[in-house]
């Protein structure tokens, strides 16, 4: 079932008029906090972390670093490209559903005394397949599982140790538009205007 948009960029735009035309519906298509709401509890899962030490990279207001002998989670998607090609077909209340798949790129910075551990239970956890199942009901799946990169922090003329792992996520995604299909009248002569 997809799931409504909020607040729809222009309502009554279709193709029965000359305008431009926005989504006015979705499906997999979450980004930003969304995606980051989607990604967060999986991580926490997968390596039984508490959910206030796992967090999202970049935030506006980001909340104090736990003390460096604290284990946690950093997390944040460094790109997304789309598939240039794309399917498009007619819903049955004759609206347009464009279907187009995404790559996504994910980092995982994993802090404190046991980053490497940690790095490693997440992603040995990745390789299960019922860890992967709640990704999965979102429409997300595993691309690849890159390796372990160490990469401690200078922070305060102190070293805190951290270890990074980049998961290339794929998902198919879904946005409707009014674009209503066009109907041929055989009993009616066809004519083209052209300027």
């Amino acid at each position: 079932m997809p799931i409504e948009m909020k607040k729809p960029m222009s309502d009554d735009a279709s193709s029965e008029e000359p305008s431009f035309l926005t989504p006015i519906a979705e499906k997999n298509a979450e980004l930003d906090q969304s995606f980051e709401d989607i990604l967060q509890p999986w991580i926490v899962k997968i390596t039984d972390s508490e959910a206030i030490y796992v967090r999202p990279l970049w935030q506006k207001s980001p909340p104090q670093q736990p003390d460096p002998d604290q284990s946690w989670i950093a997390f944040g998607i460094t790109s997304i490209d789309g598939d240039y090609s794309t399917t498009q077909r007619i819903d049955e209340d004759e609206n347009t559903w464009l279907t187009y798949h995404e790559t996504i790129e994910l980092l995982v910075c994993f802090y404190g005394p046991d980053c490497q551990a940690q790095a490693t239970r997440f992603k040995l956890g990745i390789y299960i397949e019922q860890n992967r199942d709640y990704l999965l009901q979102h429409g997300i799946g595993i691309q690849d599982i890159g390796p372990l990169i160490r990469a401690p922090d200078f922070i305060n003329n102190r070293w805190r140790n951290r270890t990074d792992i980049h998961i290339t996520l794929r998902r198919k995604s879904w946005r409707k538009y009014k674009i209503k299909p066009v109907v041929y009248n055989t009993e009616a002569p066809l004519s083209i205007k052209t300027r």
